[in-house]
């Protein structure tokens, strides 16, 4: 049986190839591991598949403890959650919505057996000092860059500086298949682990390893794998078309000095432009900022987690939504840790439409929106004169 249209030329030795890991799924996972700069890449149906199968290759069981940010994603979450673990919240970089390495250290145990780092928005985490700690106290560091690909922290690659990492092809990403994902490591150890846990018994003797039967077979399916192919071309396109929009909005920010406060980016980073996410300047004006810029034509909303996770844990316990885990106090203890900056990141943030920044016309009338949006509260006497913004780094390309 063969397909019509762009994929004809795939037929039944193409997917069975596939199964055993060559053909299209061996060419994007090379393809993807030698852009990043990394040895190793295994494809599978999900960003958040990918995490909870990095998580049991290091070996995450019931009860052990992993550290997520209070401010994320529910993925990270709930992978932990699925391998009958214990979600540890710390709190974050408030400049750059990713884990606070001083929080970490805080959190960290006897009981940890691995870090999860969100690059949040495509804010590349401290890697350096995520890494320390996790050499550090003998625990595993896995990476969440489902929203960073491109992304640089110190001139390395988001993505290849933990033990595992995790990307996303699902909607909405800037590479998307509609649904898919990949984890890298350089470890050959984990990638055979990675490999036996989810790959077709077939790829696990084609590349000469012990052959798990009970793998979940759960590799990415080759047309997803062909469409990613045929959209890596414009990568490098669609990478710097966002970086130039972010940095336009972000000089635009600059420039009016309002009430938004301009995108942070560490120097020594490349922001990963997933998500155009500056603050208020307080809290309480948020939603109104909100308001005045849907009326002005500006798409604008809250930042997407809209409260810290702990308080979603809490919420999904009393529910009964979590009945099934084995450990439910352990998860009641760890909503009460104390996250404050999450808490105040939840009420400060807002989402733009990068897109805004792709045109003169598209800017004009952001800059005006926030000029108006600014004077209209003044008047109110909402906001006093405008203070001197964060320090923003152009973004060198």
């Amino acid at each position: 049986m063969r397909c019509r249209g762009r994929f004809s030329q795939f037929d039944t030795l193409s997917f069975e190839a596939s199964m055993a890991g060559q053909g299209i799924i061996k060419e994007f996972e090379e393809t993807f591991a030698q852009w990043l700069g990394v040895k190793y890449a295994v494809s599978v149906p999900s960003g958040t598949f990918a995490l909870y199968i990095a998580l049991k290759a290091v070996g995450v069981s019931s009860g052990d403890e992993v550290i997520v940010p209070a401010y994320d994603w529910y993925a990270a979450t709930a992978a932990v959650l699925h391998c009958n673990a214990v979600p540890i919240f710390s709190d974050i970089d408030e400049r750059t919505y990713t884990l606070d390495p001083k929080s970490v250290e805080e959190r960290i145990s006897h009981n940890t057996k691995a870090i999860i780092t969100t690059h949040l928005y495509g804010h590349p985490a401290d890697m350096p000092e995520l890494q320390k700690i996790a050499y550090d106290h003998n625990v595993f560091l896995i990476e969440d860059a489902a929203q960073a690909l491109g992304a640089v922290c110190d001139g390395k690659k988001v993505g290849a500086w933990g033990d595992l990492a995790c990307f996303s092809f699902g909607a909405g990403k800037i590479l998307s298949c509609g649904e898919g994902g990949i984890i890298v490591t350089n470890n050959e150890e984990l990638y055979e682990r990675v490999t036996s846990l989810c790959h077709h018994p077939l790829r696990q003797r084609w590349e000469g390893m012990v052959v798990n039967p009970f793998a979940l077979k759960a590799s990415l399916n080759p047309l997803a794998a062909k469409f990613l192919m045929e959209k890596w071309q414009d990568l490098e396109k669609f990478l710097e078309e966002r970086r130039e929009a972010f940095q336009k909005l972000n000089e635009v920010l600059i420039e009016t000095n309002g009430i938004l406060l301009p995108v942070f980016i560490r120097e020594g980073c490349l922001h990963g432009c997933y998500r155009f996410s500056p603050f208020v300047k307080r809290a309480k004006l948020r939603d109104r900022v909100i308001e005045n810029l849907l009326k002005l034509g500006v798409p604008a909303c809250h930042g997407f987690p809209e409260e810290p996770l702990p308080q979603t844990l809490r919420r999904a316990l009393e529910l009964g939504q979590l009945s099934w885990h084995p450990f439910p106090e352990k998860l009641l203890a760890s909503t009460e840790l104390c996250c404050p900056v999450s808490e105040r990141v939840c009420r400060t943030t807002v989402m733009l439409d990068w897109t805004l920044g792709r045109t003169p016309k598209g800017l004009a009338s952001f800059r005006d929106a926030v000029l108006l949006t600014s004077e209209q509260l003044r008047q109110k006497k909402d906001i006093g004169q405008g203070k001197r913004s964060p320090k923003f780094i152009r973004q060198e390309r």
